[in-house]
């Protein structure tokens, strides 16, 4: 998403824009990573139990680790908030383009939730061997940013703000995608938002 936002930018709007959103890729890009990595874990337990037929254990798995990207994402969300200057800051980031580059990361770091919930149902549907969907959902996505982006930027004008919010509106629908898959299976890996 951050080279779709970048792409954008680069057709529509000035050079700082463009150094603002460019300046973000390297932390956008860790927290990605970081995050990838904890949700592959739960998918690799998910399908340990249920390769051992441990069907209760498997249903915990799903529903603790969705829980836990819910909160994690909430709590990366907040601390994202409102440290988004500062680690920009830290990073060294020309304070001609400081400014745009806290605006794009706070806005991003608001989809967190929606990424870290993406991750992990991808993670946990691939390790059930449903790798299909998880792409085609990310694939929409990922269109749909691109379409919002161009939206946002050139018919409403809104810059770095509106290539962040099109990114945030694409984590989501792919965050809304995956958790109705994992609601329909029907098997112990069958997602209950009640029991989340």
């Amino acid at each position: 998403f951050n080279a779709a936002d970048l792409i954008v930018v680069g057709r529509f709007e000035s050079e700082l824009a463009v150094g603002a959103v460019g300046a973000t890729s390297s932390l956008t890009s860790l927290i990605v990573a970081l995050f990838l990595g904890l949700s592959v874990g739960a998918g690799a337990a998910v399908s340990m139990a249920v390769g051992a037929r441990r069907e209760q254990e498997a249903s915990d798995l799903v529903h603790s680790a969705m829980a836990l990207a819910l909160l994690s994402g909430t709590l990366l969300a907040i601390a994202g908030w409102f440290l988004a200057p500062t680690m920009l800051a830290w990073m060294n980031t020309d304070p001609l383009i400081l400014g745009k580059a806290a605006l794009y990361l706070r806005i991003y770091f608001l989809g967190a939730p929606a990424l870290l919930i993406y991750n992990t149902g991808y993670s946990i549907m691939r390790g059930l061997g449903d790798t299909t969907r998880p792409l085609i959902y990310l694939l929409i996505s990922g269109i749909t940013n691109v379409i919002l982006n161009v939206i946002f930027v050139v018919a409403f004008g809104l810059g770095v703000a509106g290539v962040a919010i099109a990114t945030v509106a694409s984590l989501v629908i792919s965050a809304v995608l995956v958790t109705a898959a994992l609601m329909r299976y029907e098997n112990a890996c069958r997602l209950r938002l009640s029991a989340v």
